[in-house]
């Protein structure tokens, strides 16, 4: 009989470890998970979503325009607004937790949300910075030859940057950042 209990008892506590388990990953992320470079790993829907509002608080748009530097940030023009929740939740539907104690070392790295931009908070915070004013903005140029009568010879003009703001790009999200190439000026 004590032989019997003895191999059973192993077998109870890995089906009680596996419930455990079970249990916790139906309503927390797996270890390695990373959402919108946050680690939510071990943390619930909810609290992934609080790490990601936070992320949004201190949200920030540098631009840079030859030697002027312009930063927004989210906490001082809240212009972005984002909730994460339903995508987390259909995040944690789709995690194996049949098959948790399988996934505990994989990474896995989710790209979520759909940020909503507040055009005119936008347009009015980025109104307040110098480079910005009607009497400021320069449109750009591209470079010209322009013919000298008197020495019968071609100067070329050089071209003009600009700085101008293409707001539909600004706001569509085609703004530059250190990986992009394309300008928002």
């Amino acid at each position: 009989m004590k032989k019997k209990i003895l191999r059973i008892t192993p077998v109870i506590i890995l089906f009680c470890v596996y419930l455990c388990g079970y249990v916790y990953f139906s309503v927390h992320f797996l270890p390695k998970t990373i959402i919108n470079g946050n680690r939510c790993g071990m943390k619930t829907v909810k609290e992934g979503n609080d790490l990601e509002k936070k992320r949004m608080r201190d949200y920030q748009i540098i631009m840079r325009l030859n030697n002027s530097e312009c930063i927004l940030m989210n906490k001082d023009v809240p212009y972005v607004r984002s909730d994460v929740r339903s995508e987390m939740k259909d995040i944690l539907k789709k995690q194996k937790k049949f098959a948790w104690f399988l996934h505990l070392k994989d990474k896995k790295v989710f790209h979520i949300g759909k940020y909503v931009v507040d055009e005119d908070a936008l347009k009015s915070s980025l109104n307040t910075f110098t480079f910005v004013h009607p009497e400021d903005i320069r449109q750009p140029e591209n470079a010209k030859l322009k013919f000298n009568k008197k020495t019968q010879r071609y100067k070329i003009i050089e071209a003009v940057s600009g700085n101008k703001i293409n707001f539909q790009k600004l706001i569509s999200g085609d703004k530059k950042d250190s990986r992009s190439k394309e300008n928002i000026f």
